[in-house]
């Protein structure tokens, strides 16, 4: 029944509880069941009322340490959390980035990315998968964008959304069905590809210093793995680009002054960029491996 992912062990973000809505059909129930049985997580029955109330009784029955509660809606997924936020999918400013592009705008990503169609991309943290859609509007159909995601319950919830999120835009839908998502370890993913397997390598690590006005992305902030982008994956990852790596950061965090970086793509008037390693700063990284 739970077609839509590929899952690999040793994830973050777990354990947590899997349920229902109140009186749900019985395909969510058996989704439910069916999910926690792969997933190795809890099905609870939505005997009790609140998501609150559920939760509390779980905790009272045993140690089962959740950090939250999956909930199989109709048509999606959502995760509460005890600290009083739902995480959903949602293809946020993807939509209107990729409104800009169709109309002939810029965006710095794909600039930074110098994609084009039938490019691939591989996306090694996903999130929302924002980055991801617009770079799969961008390599268009013949393209291919595959993401990964450590976070499970991100993962699961995203992976659900991808497949049934309904958008008025066409131009939105299709790239979105396209992308395909992977729960895993983006080291161990890079580690099983051959040499130049994908055009572009990306990275969105979780900024130190969030920008304040990024409401939309607080629930993500705790289910999100908060690993940095450490020397050895920034080596893998040189190793499977066949022409850059590009890595979302602050323009005043530590990877647009890094000296391995090639080039900054970021206006003036933008507190986030995209640092660029390709050419002979890629090749060194892997020669140094």
């Amino acid at each position: 029944m739970i077609d839509f992912i590929e899952l690999r062990d040793g994830l973050c973000g777990v354990p947590f509880l899997i349920t229902t809505t109140r009186d749900p059909r019985a395909e969510q129930v058996r989704e439910a069941r069916s999910l926690a049985e792969r997933t190795g997580q809890t099905y609870v029955e939505r005997s009790v009322g609140s998501l609150t109330r559920l939760y509390e009784a779980a905790r009272h029955a045993g140690p089962s340490g959740a950090k939250g509660i999956l909930v199989v809606h109709r048509d999606e997924y959502t995760v509460w959390l005890p600290e009083g936020l739902t995480f959903r999918y949602h293809p946020g400013m993807a939509v209107h980035r990729i409104k800009s592009l169709a109309q002939g705008g810029h965006d710095p990503m794909i600039s930074a990315m110098e994609l084009g169609p039938g490019e691939r991309v591989l996306d090694c943290t996903a999130g929302l998968c924002s980055d991801a859609l617009v770079a799969s509007f961008a390599v268009g159909p013949e393209g291919a964008v595959q993401a990964v995601e450590s976070s499970l319950p991100v993962a699961l919830t995203v992976a659900k959304g991808l497949r049934t999120y309904e958008c008025e835009r066409k131009d939105v839908t299709a790239p979105m069905r396209r992308i395909r998502l992977v729960a895993a370890r983006s080291d161990e993913v890079l580690r099983e590809l051959p040499d130049g397997a994908f055009d572009v390598v990306y990275f969105d690590p979780m900024f130190h210093e969030p920008v304040r006005e990024s409401t939309g992305i607080a629930p993500l902030r705790y289910l999100a793995d908060p690993s940095p982008v450490c020397a050895a994956l920034l080596t893998e990852a040189a190793r499977v680009a066949r022409r850059s790596v590009v890595i979302k950061d602050r323009t005043d965090g530590p990877w647009a002054h890094d000296p391995r970086i090639t080039r900054f793509v970021g206006g003036r008037k933008r507190r986030i960029g995209y640092a660029v390693i390709s050419g002979a700063e890629r090749s060194r990284l892997v020669e140094g491996a």
